[in-house]
């Protein structure tokens, strides 16, 4: 496996607070949202993630809709006393969301579809890491191209894993959030989550547990830039694909900040972590905290809905490698 030069690192680092700085000089607009960034990892799938959020509730009767397809390639393996475990796909969620204001409430869920295959990009995200100085997963460069698999074992059992080629409904999150504060300078809201073991957990996708959730979000104004912060924690109970483990509760900070060059169009820098829910009896990758970047822009219509471009990299090294978002916001 390729190293990772510490003069890289440290330039990324700098390139990213250059980059923040730079965005925080624009004025602010009333489409600052942050983009529904996902961890899709498949230790990952099933647990409860809320999409970040605005602190702002809509108005009563009002109804917002949105939808997102998120992209990802997925490549990690090893072996640690008690595991043995290989993933190597291209996962594609398309997850509907649905909002009303409910007096001073504001209501929702979101619906996620699943498809996995052997998909098509490994040798493009290789030769991505060797021209940008990305560094390579364990195995991943000698590993076949364009392969689904999907193994994990635990003590000699065997996890179910999800079926290529196949839609398949995740599990389903309704929320409640409350506007807390509110003032031209930004807003403070709280927001309380369950997802409904609506999934199969035999297919991989699902946790079979109810899960619940709670999130404050803030947005601040500083002069000419706007900030949205979300932060919470999770409880996801337990995972059962075959062979049941406890799971922690697992705690979450997204940052956001957006950046208009012009009256509809905008660039966004998020940066997202969570800490794991697994514990000390689960694979050392399993129980690595996620750390995310993300980069992308918006364009809102003259009608007034928003369409999201964003690409997703993991600097934790916990998977995926990769993920692309495409959304619209209605």
């Amino acid at each position: 496996m390729r190293k990772f030069p510490r003069t890289a690192i440290t330039g990324r680092i700098w390139s990213a607070g250059l980059l923040l700085a730079a965005m925080m000089c624009a004025p602010p607009f009333a489409w600052a949202v942050p983009f529904p960034v996902k961890n899709h990892s498949p230790v990952f799938l099933g647990l409860l993630y809320p999409s970040a959020d605005t602190p702002r509730v809509l108005s009563d009767g009002d109804v917002s809709a949105r939808a997102d397809l998120h992209y990802s390639s997925i490549f990690f393996q090893d072996n640690n006393p008690g595991w043995k475990y290989i993933f190597d796909m291209e996962l594609a969620e398309v997850t509907f969301g649905l909002r009303r204001g409910f007096g001073p409430f504001e209501g929702g869920m979101e619906l996620p579809l699943f498809y996995m295959g052997e998909g098509f990009l490994d040798q493009a995200i290789l030769d991505g890491h060797q021209r940008f100085g990305f560094i390579d997963y364990n195995g991943q460069r000698e590993a076949p191209r364009n392969r689904y698999l999907y193994s994990v074992i635990h003590n000699d059992k065997v996890w179910n894993a999800a079926l290529p080629h196949t839609v398949a409904l995740g599990d389903v999150t309704v929320w409640l959030k409350r506007e807390l504060l509110a003032d031209r300078h930004g807003g403070l809201a709280a927001k309380l989550l369950v997802q409904a073991p609506s999934a199969i957990s035999e297919s991989g996708l699902g946790n079979g547990a109810w899960e619940y959730g709670l999130m404050l979000i803030g947005q601040q104004r500083l002069e000419d830039a706007e900030l949205t912060v979300n932060a919470g924690v999770i409880n996801p109970g337990f995972i059962d694909r075959g062979d049941r483990l406890a799971l922690k509760p697992m705690y979450l900070c997204d940052l956001a900040v957006e950046h208009f060059f012009m009256k509809r169009l905008s660039a966004l820098m998020q940066l997202s972590y969570v800490t794991s829910p697994y514990g000390e009896e689960a694979a050392d990758m399993f129980r690595k905290p996620w750390l995310a970047i993300t980069f992308g822009g918006r364009y809102v219509t003259a009608s007034g809905r928003a369409i999201d471009i964003s690409f997703t990299e993991d600097l934790s090294q916990t998977a995926p490698d990769f993920t692309f978002s495409l959304g619209f916001h209605f």
